[in-house]
C-alpha cells in the first residue's frame, strides 16, 4: 500500500481547520480550571450558561503515633512511712482525688502534736512578755539592781580590815575544830576493835566535816587578802547592767525590736504546725487527675521511695507525625485541619494542627524530617497511647 505524502497530510489539516471555523459560534462555552473561578462570556444574543468550577483539594500525609498532650505524672510519697494499703492497679481510670494508697501516720499525728503544743508554749511566753508588768515585779526588779550595785561596790573597793580579822579568826576556830576532831578519831578509832566499831565510824565522819569547814574558812580568809581581779569587776558590773535593763524592759514594756522578735517567732511556730498537718494529709496519696494509673511502684509494708506511682492523662492527645518531609512543611500551618486513620479502628478521627516543631528529626530520600502535632478533637473511642496511623492533613 502507497504510503501518503507529506503534502497531502498538510492539506488534510488545512480542510479540518477551515471546518471548524464554520462552526456555529453561538453555542455556550465550559471552562473546566482548578483552584479558579473565571466563566466564558456568551457572545451577543445567546442565552448565558453558568460556568462549572472544579477546586482541587490537596492534602500532604504523614505517618506517626499518638501521644499524651502532657507528659505521664510521677507520683511520689512526700513523707517516710510504711504503706498500709493500695488500692489501685495498673491499667486502672481514677478521678481527681481518689485514694492511691494510705501510709502510716502514727509518728506524723505526734509531729503534730508536739508541734501544736510548742505553738501554745511560744504564744503563752508571748502574751506574758506583753502584759503590763506587775508592781510586785517591778519593786522585786529595783531591789535586785540596788543589790547589784551593792555588790559591785564591795567588789571595787575591796573588803574592810574587820572583815578581813573576822575571816582570819573563822579560820583559826575552824582549824582548831579539825584538830580537835582529828584527836577523838584516833582515839575511838585505836582500840583494839578497830576501825569497824560505830564510835569510829561516827569519829571519821566527824573528822571528814571539820576537814572540809577548815579548807573553806581559809579560802575566804585567804580570797579577802587578794584585791580583786578584773574578771571580777566586770562580772559585778555585768550584773548591774543585767539588773538595770530588767527594770528598764518591765517599766517600759516590749520594744519595736522585740515585737518582731515574737512575731518571727509565732510565724515559725505557725509553720511547724502547718508543715506538720501538711505531712500528715500526705499519708494519704490521692490522685491529682482523671487518668490512668500506668504503673504501681509500692507495696503494702513497702516505705515509699522515688516514684510511687505513674498517671496518664487522656483527656488529651496528640497524634506526632514521624515521616513529613520538609518539601511539605511550607503546605501546612497552625489550625490546619486533618484526618487522622488509626490502625486500631475503622474509622477516622478529626483534629488540627496544633504545633510545627522546628529541629529536624531526620533525613529521608535526601530531605529533612519534621515533626508536627495534630491534637485529636475530643471522641468517645479508647485511643490509647502509642497507637499508630497517618494522617491527612489539609494543605494552605
Amino acid at each position: 500500500m502507497r504510503k501518503p505524502s507529506v503534502t497531502s497530510l498538510m492539506a488534510i489539516a488545512i480542510f479540518l481547520v477551515l471546518a471548524g471555523c464554520s462552526a456555529d459560534v453561538s453555542a455556550p462555552s465550559i471552562s473546566v480550571a482548578a483552584n479558579q473561578t473565571s466563566a466564558a462570556q456568551p457572545t451577543s444574543g445567546a442565552t448565558a450558561v453558568p460556568t462549572r468550577v472544579i477546586l482541587a483539594r490537596t492534602t500532604v500525609s504523614a505517618d506517626g503515633v499518638v501521644k499524651t498532650a502532657v507528659p505521664p505524672i510521677a507520683l511520689a510519697a512526700d513523707v517516710s512511712a510504711k504503706v498500709l494499703t493500695v488500692s489501685v492497679e495498673p491499667g486502672q481510670a481514677v478521678k481527681t482525688g481518689d485514694v492511691l494508697a494510705t501510709l502510716d501516720d502514727a509518728a506524723l499525728r505526734d509531729a503534730l502534736a508536739d508541734a501544736e503544743l510548742q505553738l501554745a508554749l511560744v504564744e503563752a511566753q508571748i502574751a506574758q512578755a506583753r502584759a503590763p508588768a506587775r508592781p510586785e515585779d517591778i519593786a522585786s526588779a529595783r531591789a535586785a539592781l540596788a543589790a547589784a550595785q551593792a555588790n559591785y561596790t564591795l567588789v571595787r573597793q575591796g573588803p574592810t580590815e574587820s572583815e578581813i580579822e573576822q575571816a582570819r579568826l573563822s579560820w583559826v576556830a575552824a582549824r582548831e575544830a579539825y584538830l580537835a576532831a582529828q584527836v577523838d578519831r584516833d582515839v575511838a578509832c585505836g582500840t583494839p576493835a578497830g576501825t569497824g566499831i560505830p564510835a569510829c565510824q561516827a569519829k571519821e565522819a566527824s573528822y571528814g566535816n571539820a576537814y572540809e569547814s577548815e579548807r573553806a574558812a581559809y579560802a575566804n580568809y585567804q580570797r579577802l587578802l587578794q584585791p580583786a581581779t578584773r574578771e571580777q569587776l566586770a562580772q559585778a558590773n555585768a550584773n548591774v547592767v543585767s539588773a538595770r535593763a530588767r527594770l528598764q524592759a518591765l517599766e517600759a514594756g516590749p520594744s519595736e525590736a522585740q515585737q518582731q522578735v515574737f512575731e518571727a517567732q509565732l510565724a515559725q511556730a505557725r509553720s511547724a504546725v502547718q508543715r506538720a498537718r501538711d505531712n500528715l494529709r500526705e499519708a494519704i496519696v490521692r490522685s491529682p487527675c482523671t487518668c490512668i494509673v500506668q504503673e504501681v511502684n509500692v507495696a503494702v509494708g513497702s516505705v515509699p521511695k522515688g516514684v510511687a506511682f505513674t498517671l496518664v492523662r487522656l483527656d488529651g492527645l496528640v497524634f506526632e507525625t514521624t515521616n513529613l518531609s520538609e518539601r511539605d512543611l511550607a503546605a501546612i500551618k497552625i489550625g490546619s485541619r486533618a484526618t487522622v486513620r488509626l490502625k486500631a479502628f475503622d474509622r477516622a478521627f478529626s483534629g488540627q494542627v496544633a504545633a510545627l516543631l522546628p529541629q529536624s528529626t531526620g533525613a529521608q530520600g535526601g530531605a529533612a524530617l519534621f515533626t508536627v502535632l495534630i491534637a485529636l478533637d475530643p471522641t468517645g473511642a479508647r485511643i490509647l497511647p502509642g497507637m499508630t496511623g497517618r494522617a491527612e492533613i489539609e494543605a494552605s
